[in-house]
């Protein structure tokens, strides 16, 4: 800071100036900073604390609809890992707890406290001192099951006080100015030393600031010692040996301040992801960033794509050239155009999007600034969505006209034999049993989009689990005459996993394998250990996946567009379940496959 300090040179009274500035800025923050800390800090609380409260109530209904009220005690007990809660429960209507971060608490009656309370909506704010003292910030909203309420959910944070706040930074103003007043100690000492030439050069200053012209101003070199000197006399030198024709000082400083400021506008436009180009009145371009250049399919440099039209960069064909993109009658507005283009790895859905730059005469475009994103994935996100949506509605719609027809059969037959009403209990069953399931699965993904899904461990015979997993879908293969073949090491381990999210997960991959198999087909699972790893596999000589499709295979909601799959029920969820499951385990999925010839499911867990 010193060195800083001699090499600047500034005039004394300006240094002097400077430094008091500084002292006033730096007194003004801390008085700035300790009167916005309190606010900030209540209003970041309240804010912070209502999102973890709605988060929370989202997985604990979603716990509570499973699990019941050992669901919500999980993930309450999950919250001491996410933020610093100082009490967490669910208290029933008349006041009992359901579920707290204390087990022991669980069954106890809340105590009564005096308490300063605020409401936001459905939510309210309760401020009260525990019975250790603590001032607490509580948080309750209302829990409910359907119409039926269950009483509220409520979590407390320790609060810090206004007053605490306060007393903190009036401790702290003192260690905060003491910097600011040394530096004006030393700034008035170096000022003093080093006056002799400091004068001398702002005498010359002065002398050229009330000339007409710098040549007017008789200027001298100076003999005085120092750096600062001999910099002015090497100024005084330069402005000697100019010549009338070159460049003035002041215009090589804006020259140099404008490249500067291009520079740095072109790095921004270069670290967007979306395409962006700008365009003169007559619709060349002028400037482009490098996103821009692969989504318009240009491996070049970035000079391919300068002094071109925006139309030949991007490929417009006759039809999209009468979009509002192109037309002349809208090239003072906002335009935006959906464009498809092929590329090597498969058709890319472009949106693009075009808005005047105003400033010129009359208010007239001095040009256009472009911006092009590649939409492809929310496209198929969409249409992934909306094929789900049909699958499901038949999904639903089957099981429940089946339900609702076999239990008027019954209601209103009395001449149906018992082995009738035997077998139309048992479709009954079936279809609500199937109905389950697709519930089942939508509560999972919704699960894995808040991410509240989580994992009960406990000491698992991975062969029994597997024999298990086996005797399921054995029954679904003997009805298509498939040939399964099981080879399983000897002495598999015994490992921690969560055994029913474990066993629907292979369970789901044997089924696939079964469904998407045509009858008489070969079926392979094997289990086995390699380095360290539980490495299981499911083969099968079905109809396999078509290379465009696989890597869409795990997506929530992705069903493939082979007539053979379409033909088969299925929600396109159970890949995507499986894959969470085995990712929560620690584990990892892949697929091997060619259409015609089957697939390979391959999952590896670690073996200790």
């Amino acid at each position: 800071m010193l060195n800083q300090v001699r090499q600047l040179r500034l005039p004394p009274r300006t240094a002097v100036l400077h430094l008091l500035l500084c002292l006033v800025a730096t007194a003004s923050i801390m008085v700035g900073v300790t009167h916005s800390v309190v606010r900030e800090l209540e209003s970041r609380s309240d804010s912070t604390c209502h999102q973890l409260l709605f988060r929370s109530l989202t997985a604990a209904k979603i716990a509570y609809a499973r699990d019941g009220k050992q669901g919500v005690q999980r993930i309450l007990e999950n919250l001491r890992t996410e933020a610093p809660v100082a009490e967490a429960a669910l208290v029933s209507v008349d006041g009992f707890y359901l579920a707290h971060l204390s087990e022991d608490q669980i069954g106890r009656r809340v105590p009564n406290v005096p308490a300063e309370v605020m409401s936001f909506g459905e939510s309210t704010r309760h401020c009260y001192v525990n019975a250790e003292g603590l001032h607490l910030r509580e948080y309750r909203t209302p829990f409910a099951e359907g119409e039926e309420r269950i009483g509220d959910l409520r979590l407390a944070f320790e609060d810090l006080t206004a007053t605490q706040v306060l007393t903190k930074a009036v401790l702290a103003s003192p260690l905060s100015a003491a910097p600011a007043v040394l530096l004006l100690i030393v700034g008035v000492m170096l000022t003093s030393r080093h006056q002799p030439r400091l004068s001398a050069i702002e005498v010359q200053l002065r002398r050229a600031a009330a000339a007409p012209s710098i040549k007017e101003a008789s200027l001298q070199p100076l003999d005085v010692s120092g750096a600062a000197t001999v910099g002015w006399n090497r100024v005084l030198e330069e402005l000697t040996q100019q010549s009338p024709g070159s460049p003035s000082l002041d215009q090589r400083l804006v020259k140099s301040a404008r490249s500067l400021q291009t520079n740095r506008i072109q790095e921004a436009l270069d670290s967007l992801a979306d395409g962006v180009a700008i365009t003169d009145p007559d619709g060349l371009v002028t400037t482009a960033n490098l996103a821009l250049l692969s989504l318009v399919g240009v491996n070049g440099e970035r000079s391919e794509l300068l002094g071109q039209s925006m139309t030949k960069s991007l490929g417009c064909h006759a039809a999209e050239l009468s979009g509002p993109l192109f037309q002349a009658t809208q090239q003072e507005r906002t335009a935006i155009q959906e464009l498809t283009r092929d590329f090597p790895g498969g058709q890319r859905i472009l949106r693009v999007a075009r808005h005047p730059l105003t400033g010129g005469r009359r208010g007239e475009p001095r040009g256009h600034i472009w911006s092009v994103r590649d939409i492809t994935q929310a496209k198929l996100a969409d249409r992934m969505l909306n094929e789900f949506i049909d699958s499901a509605t038949h999904e639903l719609r089957t099981p429940l006209t089946n339900l609702r027809a076999y239990a008027e059969t019954l209601a209103i037959s009395d001449v149906l034999e018992v082995e009738q009403q035997k077998e139309f209990c048992n479709i009954i069953s079936s279809e609500a049993a199937r109905l389950a399931h697709l519930i089942d699965d939508l509560l999972d993904i919704s699960s894995m989009q808040v991410g509240a899904m989580s994992i009960s461990r406990q000491k698992v015979m991975v062969e029994r689990l597997l024999s298990e997993v086996v005797a399921k879908v054995r029954p679904q293969m003997e009805k298509k005459e498939q040939i399964l073949e099981v080879r399983l090491s000897e002495k598999l381990p015994e490992l921690n996993l969560d055994k029913s999210k474990f066993t629907a997960a292979l369970v789901n991959l044997l089924g696939n394998a079964t469904k998407y198999t045509p009858a008489g087909g070969h079926i392979v699972f094997r289990a086995e250990v390699m380095d360290d790893y539980l490495v299981m596999d499911v083969e099968d000589s079905g109809v396999g996946i078509s290379a465009e499709e696989l890597p869409h295979v795990f997506d929530k909601f992705f069903r493939s567009k082979d007539e053979r799959v379409q033909a088969e029920n299925g929600s396109g969820l159970g890949l995507a379940l499986a894959q969470e499951v085995i990712r929560l385990h620690g584990g990892s999925i892949a697929v091997h496959s060619q259409l015609g010839e089957g697939s390979k499911f391959t999952v590896k867990l670690p073996a200790r």
